[in-house]
């Protein structure tokens, strides 16, 4: 078990399962490290049944049959010789064409993945700002390790981690709102909490659901 501690201005001792596997420990800046070394021990089984529950990484050769997630779907991808490389949606199937056996079919294919998503992503924005009366300032999609999305509250700009295209848009829109509500409130406060439940009241189960596909572009 990897175990991330990081001192911060905080009143309360987090602790925070991530997708890459480590724990990371919140710790308030005056708090002894016996106090917080023997809080973690304390849930110890806590901790290992929710590293338990995150699925393993998927391996992908990213030839022709294989199948992957796209938006809470199954998705064959379907490879085939060509002038250009590209990759386009067509139904449930992914269409890559490659010039060459060196093409990077794992670019291609997250390409073709961030496209879907931003589309995703934009709708929800529009639909949630106005409601929220928040003025976000644009966003960006990238590979993320440990989280889905992250807000720049001093600029408003948000991104969010490429992996979210493989999930289901109402697991997308739970990590939106998340983002969002930061524009509200910066913190994981108490009333960052009650706003997710006035806004979202199921996003926690949402939340939950983020787990349950393959990750794919950490």
């Amino acid at each position: 078990m990897k175990i991330q501690a990081e001192r911060r201005d905080v009143r309360h001792l987090y602790i925070r399962v991530r997708r890459d596997r480590t724990v990371l420990v919140t710790i308030p800046r005056a708090m002894p490290d016996a106090v917080w070394q023997q809080f973690v021990e304390s849930r110890r089984a806590w901790i290992e049944a929710s590293l338990a529950k995150i699925p393993p990484p998927a391996q992908y050769a990213y030839t022709d049959g294989e199948v992957h997630w796209l938006l809470g779907r199954r998705v064959t991808l379907r490879v085939q010789k060509g002038g250009e490389n590209r990759c386009r949606i067509d139904g449930d199937t992914a269409v890559m064409t490659v010039r060459s056996a060196h093409s990077d079919r794992a670019a291609l294919l997250g390409a073709c993945w961030a496209q879907e998503l931003s589309a995703v992503l934009s709708d929800l924005i529009v639909q949630w700002a106005p409601r929220m009366a928040v003025h976000p300032a644009g966003f960006t999609i990238r590979r993320m390790k440990s989280r889905w999305g992250s807000c720049q509250t001093r600029t408003g700009a948000l991104t969010f981690a490429l992996d979210l295209a493989v999930k289901p848009v109402a697991c997308i829109e739970s990590v939106v709102v998340h983002e969002l509500n930061h524009l509200i409130e910066p913190s994981h406060s108490p009333r960052f909490h009650a706003l997710m439940t006035h806004w979202l009241p199921d996003w926690k189960e949402r939340k939950r659901r983020l787990e349950a596909f393959p990750r794919e572009f950490s």
